[in-house]
């Protein structure tokens, strides 16, 4: 019965950290109109993903698993999004803008990939293991 509690627990806490991260999604792209919005939004995202929760939480045990999954699931998934980007690219693609297309896809892919390494870096200079 405590497993089904503790699920249901996770799932809410997923739920209302999804939605605040999405209304906060939401406000900034309202507030900050450029195409550049979704992109920082995003890499600010995958840098707490990475610095935050993978690279403090997880590494010093601070939280319990389920603010964890609320933190990582919910409220960073919630803030960051792969369907608007992909979204634009399919369009520049069917419009046949070749440039365009080829600078989104390696700012998306590789963008995002090096902010990741960059906040994986500075986490391991930060909260180095303990023993």
């Amino acid at each position: 019965m405590s497993q089904i509690l503790l699920s249901i627990k996770k799932a809410s806490l997923v739920f209302l950290l999804a939605a605040l991260s999405g209304l906060l999604r939401y406000t900034l792209t309202q507030w900050f109109v450029s195409r550049w919005t979704i992109p920082v939004i995003n890499f600010v995202g995958i840098f707490l993903l990475t610095f935050l929760v993978k690279g403090y939480l997880l590494r010093r045990k601070v939280v319990s698993s389920t603010w964890i999954v609320g933190l990582q699931v919910g409220f960073l998934g919630g803030l960051t999004t792969i369907a608007t980007p992909l979204l634009t690219l399919h369009e520049e693609l069917a419009k046949g803008e070749w440039l365009p297309f080829l600078g989104d896809l390696v700012l998306t892919l590789i963008g995002g990939l090096l902010v990741a390494l960059v906040a994986d870096y500075l986490a391991n200079r930060c909260f180095k293991e303990v023993v």
